[in-house]
């Protein structure tokens, strides 16, 4: 991984995580075989009539396994994101790798490079074998400490299904990997351009490859594979419902399609999935009704191999290894730091025991040398038979006694999931909270698909009086965002689907970065990055004095291509300059804009990188920058100081030093204390937990 770079005088870092060898475990099961069937509607498999459409599994495999019939994908239900959700086990915000040639990774590590970090590259033998190129990126992710060197074999066959079994056969009996993904993509090529027979004849051709994988393959007599292999059917995404056909567009023309020809939105036919599990550790004959997600696959697996998968959010399979659910432990993660009038708030997401295993948003605020406040549950909590409500991504903004938080939620309803925008705010320094307001709600009520496609995530909250102003980034459509000019108790109707000069319908947005100008006219500056030029590029806008007129068009901060990309960034505008720092996987930025590097660790260590990058402004030319870098071995927390605008940069110090990998760090500037403040998190006692927050003023202060 390379290093940060400065946009008009600042700059990033990047880093990642090794693991040590795994113990033996504790199950008899040695490799995994993951069979995926590329858009399967669960209609046409084990909702209806199994009997019918799929009766080698379900009349040979089904009694021989445990079934999942209540697994759904509530991310992107595209190949290329909903695999990366399978494989990384977090729900990834990214387009389909077939259109418009985008070239996204996961921006999360891969069950594979879980492996092969664990296994040394003298063991490498991961191997994904597929008839569709929307697969190509899978093999590694972006993450510095996994990546190329932990990559996956990727084997492309051009034909059919059968031709995919063909090379599998081969790969297993040459190679004997340990761990192998086999993606059958007929069903979904047919679902699109065939008539309904063809669909479910592709269907019946890959029923039975599924069949032959389990008896041919892996219970071959003398295979190292028998009696020795977890085999895990599933597919990655559904098709509309049959109340879902709509118009389809191809070029600048209209036809009306029937539900099945497409998928990508948040209807049921599209979320819901099924899961097959068969193997040495798997209960013979069993149906589990739990409700369960595509983001539980990779650390199921993970824990078939015991080996860790900390960035993933899913939960273990438990049923198919034969054990009982056991109780949710706890975890506190993204957090947030603020510090105003001698007053430090923090806000992160938490899970555990009290809130169902399920992500939610808390809130807590302390005076300098007193504790903690109870912590407050900022987000609203929903859990009944028929809803639920998962949150993510919190964001704090604070200016005098306005404490304002906005964050992104995942809400389950009767069969299908939507992703949404909440804000909250306290007049009173976070003694007492307004109630919290839906910002934005894109459900399977829309008809319209591409509308829902969009999944607004990770906001951006910035707060300047009574003016609020909450930025999210979206699958479709780029950068959404609502401004209020009441304190958030009013919202204008902004259009649901406003897009900023510059930007087109497909551009993809992944991180969000606003601020408002401390002083002088209340000027919005807005940094993010975007897929539009094939890869993950930076882009710029900001608003004239009034706070609300755009520049006529966006300005493109670097210009990457070949699988380079801006990971993340963070701002922080003075009176008169913004100043970014970004973190990309190159040597080097782009664009017009003159960049310099903060961190050199791409100079030292196995496999450097820095990440999460933080960053604050101190005072005229006054800089502190924040990282988490794997120069070390694993991922410690890291501050550097510029006294000249971000042009040059003091020699990192390391804040942290645990056994554990520390990520996410946050600053907070105390101006009238003069103050330097940081949080981070940090998983040594094998979970997510938050940092103290560290005074860490540099002495010359």
């Amino acid at each position: 991984m390379r290093p940060f770079f400065l946009v008009s005088l600042c700059l990033l870092l990047l880093s990642a995580i090794l693991f040590a060898p795994p113990t033996a475990s504790a199950y008899r099961t040695e490799r995994v075989v993951l069979v995926v069937i590329d858009g399967l509607r669960a209609t046409e498999a084990f909702e209806e009539r199994p009997w019918d459409f799929i009766p080698m599994m379900w009349d040979s495999l089904t009694p021989r396994g445990t079934l999942y019939p209540g697994i759904y994908n509530l991310g992107a239900t595209w190949t290329t994101p909903a695999h990366a959700q399978m494989c990384s086990g977090q729900r990834e915000f990214q387009p389909n790798c077939g259109e418009v040639g985008k070239y996204t990774r996961p921006q999360y590590p891969t069950i594979f490079e879980y492996y092969n970090a664990s296994a040394g590259p003298e063991n490498y033998d991961t191997f994904i074998v597929t008839n569709k190129w929307n697969l190509r990126t899978l093999t590694h992710s972006l993450n510095p400490a996994y990546g190329a060197p932990d990559s996956a074999f990727m084997v492309k066959v051009e034909e059919s299904d059968l031709d995919v079994f063909t090379a599998a056969a081969e790969i297993m009996t040459v190679y004997e990997p340990h761990l192998l993904l086999i993606h059958f993509g007929d069903v979904d090529f047919v679902g699109h351009t065939g008539p309904w027979d063809s669909y479910l004849s592709s269907i019946s051709t890959a029923d039975t490859l599924v069949y032959r994988v389990w008896r041919q393959l892996i219970q071959r007599p003398g295979s190292p594979y028998n009696n020795r292999t977890t085999m895990i059917v599933t597919t990655d995404h559904g098709r509309h419902g049959d109340a879902y056909g709509g118009l389809l567009r191809t070029n600048s023309t209209y036809k009306y399609v029937p539900g099945y020809r497409e998928h990508g939105c948040l209807c049921p036919g599209c979320q819901h999935l099924f899961l097959l599990a068969l193997g040495p550790d798997t209960p013979q004959g069993a149906v589990c009704d739990r409700r369960v997600h595509q983001i539980d696959i990779c650390p199921t697996i993970a824990r078939l191999f015991d080996l860790s998968a900390p960035y993933s959010d899913g939960t273990v399979l438990w049923e198919m290894l034969g054990q009982e659910q056991p109780p949710p432990s706890l975890s506190r993660e993204a957090p947030q730091l603020a510090v105003r009038g001698g007053v430090l708030h923090k806000a992160w997401r938490e899970k555990g025991p009290s809130t169902g295993g399920r992500g939610a948003i808390y809130y807590s605020w302390r005076t300098l040398g007193s504790s903690w406040s109870t912590p407050t549950r900022i987000s609203s909590f929903v859990d009944s038979t028929t809803a639920s409500t998962e949150a993510f991504f919190p964001s704090l903004s604070v200016d005098d006694s306005n404490v304002d938080i906005a964050w992104s939620s995942l809400g389950f309803h009767d069969g299908s999931g939507g992703w949404q925008v909440w804000h909250r705010r306290s007049t009173d320094a976070g003694e007492s909270w307004d109630r919290a307001e839906r910002l934005v709600c894109f459900s399977e009520t829309a008809r319209d698909t591409l509308f829902q496609r969009s999944m607004p995530n990770r906001p951006c909250i910035t707060t300047r009086g009574e003016r609020v102003a909450v930025f999210y980034a979206r699958i479709r459509f780029g950068v959404g965002y609502r401004i209020s000019a009441h304190g958030g108790s009013e919202w204008p109707d902004d259009p649901p689907l406003q897009v900023l000069p510059g930007e087109e319908v497909r551009d993809c947005a992944h991180r969000v970065k606003v601020a408002q100008t401390p002083g002088g006219p209340p000027r919005l500056h807005l940094v993010w990055n975007d897929i539009r030029a094939k890869c993950y590029n930076l882009y710029y806008q900001h608003t004239a004095g009034n706070g609300m007129t755009w520049l006529d068009s966006d300005v493109q901060l670097t210009d990457y291509g070949d699988d380079t990309h801006v990971v993340d960034m963070a701002i922080a505008p003075d009176d008169t300059v913004l100043h970014v720092i970004a973190a990309d996987n190159r040597e080097l930025g782009g664009g017009e804009v003159t960049w310099h590097p903060v961190s050199s660790s791409h100079l030292q260590g196995e496999r450097p990188g820095a990440i999460d990058p933080a960053l604050v402004v101190a005072g005229t030319d006054t800089l502190y920058a924040a990282w988490a870098d794997h120069k070390d071995g694993n991922f410690e927390i890291y501050t550097s100081r510029s006294l000249n605008g971000g042009r040059t940069w003091s020699t990192p110090r390391r804040q942290s030093e645990t056994p554990g990998f520390s990520l996410q760090p946050q600053l907070a500037w105390d101006r009238a204390n003069r103050r330097l403040y940081l949080i981070y998190q940090d998983n040594t006692e094998g979970s997510w937990e938050l940092s103290d927050v560290y005074d860490i003023t540099y002495e010359d202060e």
